[in-house]
């Protein structure tokens, strides 16, 4: 079950980490992702990219799954994406659910797809 978590409609997760994370490459996401990416043809340096423009205006909630593993902050980002088999760009309204892992030297994402 998800339970968003109440209070002030910020993020839990630092997001200069994320940036520094995503600036040095130490993002990590589950395998689902990938699929997403190879579907809507986002490359892993379009991810990072992504990551680093991210601003607190796009972020839009915390979700805790009650796992043990969150909570993750969500994000609503639009990016300009060139996609390359249809050699044009398009306007995505990315959805992405992060959080800084424990060390604070990395993020996991659980998503990243047009919403």
């Amino acid at each position: 079950m998800t339970t968003p978590i109440a209070g002030p409609a910020k993020p839990v997760h630092d997001l200069a980490a994320i940036h520094q994370a995503a600036a040095v490459g130490h993002v990590r996401w589950q395998d689902s992702v990938n699929d997403d990416l190879h579907l809507y043809e986002y490359s892993v340096d379009d991810v990072l990219d992504c990551l680093q423009a991210l601003c607190l205006p796009h972020f839009s909630k915390t979700l805790d799954y009650n796992d043990g593993k969150g909570p993750f902050d969500v994000y609503k980002l639009p990016w300009h994406h060139f996609i390359p088999s249809q050699k044009r760009k398009r306007w995505d309204m990315l959805y992405i659910k992060i959080k800084v892992t424990k060390n604070g030297q990395a993020a996991f994402m659980l998503s990243f797809h047009p919403s």
